[in-house]
């Protein structure tokens, strides 16, 4: 049999890639001549399969080094505009604030004072709304 044909019937008898089968020996392996004279080879170390062989993460590690100081982050590395690159902060934060006034007990006309001093950006955070609502005695006691 041709050597690579050999190869062939190796990489099927072993369930792998041609590019893994290695042929050590030349003579040996054109003389064989089925798939059980293929196996005896293998078996003999004749041919050969290599092992798998993976991608490198060092490149990967070094770009995450990088990017971990803040570099990588020039026009060419950018797609998207401002806000589609994570420039909404303020939705969120209204957003938050909005559902934490839906949360709390206020007296009459309180809520409407409160959710427009939200639009207006008053508050910081959950915590400065109910801080706040204490100070100004908006809130219903029980």
């Amino acid at each position: 049999m041709e050597l690579n044909q050999v190869k062939r019937v190796a990489a099927e008898v072993m369930g792998v890639g041609e590019t893994r089968v290695r042929i050590r020996d030349g003579v040996k392996s054109a003389q064989a001549m089925t798939r059980d004279d293929v196996r005896s080879l293998i078996a003999q170390n004749s041919i050969v399969i290599l092992p798998l062989v993976g991608v490198s993460r060092s490149r990967a590690r070094h770009i995450r080094g990088q990017k971990g100081k803040g570099l990588r982050k020039g026009q060419g590395s950018r797609h998207g505009s401002k806000k589609a690159r994570g420039g909404l902060e303020w939705p969120q934060r209204v957003r938050a604030l909005r559902d934490e006034l839906a949360k709390l007990k206020l007296k009459k006309g309180a809520r409407r004072k409160l959710y427009m001093m939200i639009k207006g950006g008053y508050f910081k955070s959950r915590e400065h709304i109910k801080r706040y609502s204490q100070e100004k005695s908006l809130l219903i006691s029980k």
